[in-house]
């Protein structure tokens, strides 16, 4: 008895491992998220405006396994139409990203567009916490500021589901099971 219960542990130790290996090797797993900050108080208005908004998307690897996606783990990044992750070089800089699941997206860029005669400046950034969100806009003769308020609410979905994670979980308690039953019953 004793034999047959020592190798029916050592199974669930042997799919265990398994199971482990196999959520450790998907840490790596491209994640994808869009994200929305709806609502801003405009310096070119006199109230909060519920319409004003900055949505984007990011995708990349948390290659480091710390649940964070960090600027280096980015392999793509768009607010509204603009590729910040591709685009942003010359007079444009992207200086800092940070998401994981109990925070808000942060990040900040910084673009200069010489549209002939002018200049157009837009600097986004949203990194202190008592302010979620601030972008600055400078060109064609107009200046203005938006900022984030209590009423600014923010909004983060995934793309794709992981169904890799669901699988992890089912194929693991799958195999355990199988391991469970598969133990010799000595006969009488």
């Amino acid at each position: 008895m004793k034999l047959l219960l020592r190798g029916s542990l050592t199974k669930v130790v042997q799919v265990f491992a398994m199971l482990l290996a196999t959520m450790l090797s998907c840490q790596a797993e491209v994640l994808q998220f869009r994200f929305e900050f709806r609502g801003f108080l405009s310096d070119l208005e006199p109230h909060w405006n519920p319409s004003i908004t900055f949505s984007g998307y990011f995708a990349g690897e948390d290659r480091n396994g710390d649940l964070a996606l960090e600027r280096s783990e980015l392999l793509a990044f768009t607010m509204g139409s603009f590729d910040v992750y591709n685009d942003c070089t010359g007079a444009c800089t992207f200086s800092y990203f940070r998401y994981s699941a109990l925070e808000v997206v942060k990040f900040s860029y910084h673009t200069s567009i010489n549209t002939g005669s002018e200049w157009t400046v837009h600097a986004i950034q949203n990194l202190n916490p008592a302010e979620p969100f601030s972008s600055s806009s400078w060109g064609e003769g107009v200046s203005s500021n938006i900022y984030a308020t209590s009423q600014t609410t923010y909004s983060i979905t995934s793309v794709v589901p992981e169904p890799s994670a669901a699988l992890m979980v089912t194929v693991g308690a799958a195999l355990t099971g199988i391991a469970l039953r598969r133990r010799r019953i000595p006969s009488d």
